[in-house]
């Protein structure tokens, strides 16, 4: 009895063998690939969570803000916000538009024109700025707010010279005598800073009567610059 049962099993493989193999490859096979999947996405999975923590404990130094920083710019706003504002209120403060008509009148000669310096038609200097006469008010005014550098005579009569710190000077002459300030002084836009004269050495009040010399120079080296750039009549 047990010798047929052998001979049955025996055969059964022998017929069938083939496919059973094949089944028990295509076992190994699949549970193979399954066990591959699986770890794919575990470590795709690890990979996603990493991320997120870096999201969230890493500090975003791109804007050159540190992490307390940018929690500043989220609880704090409107303090970021008013120091931006006065950072533009510091950069607008050397705009053209913040400078003022240091005399209230008209150009008689612009940058570069030639100005008469005597009734005899024959000496003549270079206008390296404005010479403004005055529309009835003998009043001239600081064009910027600054320091003043000096307070000289040239042959332009008295000068006053203020330095506006932002890399700009401007020169005043033919001022009269009565002139109050002097070196280190603080002026702001628009104050007094004296009245027309006649003290310079040309004639120039009887060729274009009441007016300012007026220059608009650099800082760095004193060069003259046209001061239409800054200031319209």
């Amino acid at each position: 009895m047990d010798k047929k049962l052998f001979n049955k099993s025996s055969n059964f493989f022998k017929r069938e063998g083939f496919y059973v193999l094949l089944f028990v490859c295509l076992c190994i096979i699949a549970t193979a690939v399954a066990l591959t999947a699986k770890k794919r996405n575990d470590v795709a999975r690890n990979q996603v969570t990493q991320q997120n923590n870096q999201r969230v404990t890493t500090p975003d130094t791109s804007s050159g803000l540190d992490y307390e920083g940018a929690l500043q710019v989220r609880s704090k706003g409107s303090v970021i916000a008013e120091k931006s504002t006065q950072q533009t209120a510091q950069v607008s403060k050397t705009n053209n538009d913040q400078w003022t008509k240091p005399l209230n009148g008209k150009v008689a000669k612009g940058y570069m024109d030639e100005i008469e310096v005597d009734n005899s038609g024959t000496h003549w200097k270079r206008c390296l700025g404005y010479l403004i006469t005055s529309n009835n008010d003998l009043t001239v005014k600081a064009a910027l707010a600054g320091t003043v550098e000096k307070v000289d005579r040239t042959n332009f009569g008295v000068t006053v010279v203020i330095d506006h710190g932002n890399g700009y000077k401007t020169l005043y002459s033919n001022l009269d005598n009565a002139v109050a300030l002097k070196a280190k002084d603080k002026v702001s836009t628009g104050q007094t800073i004296g009245k027309i004269g006649n003290t310079a050495n040309y004639q120039l009040k009887d060729k274009y009567g009441d007016c300012l010399y007026f220059q608009v120079l650099k800082s760095k080296d004193n060069e003259e610059v046209d001061p239409a750039k800054y200031i319209k009549y």
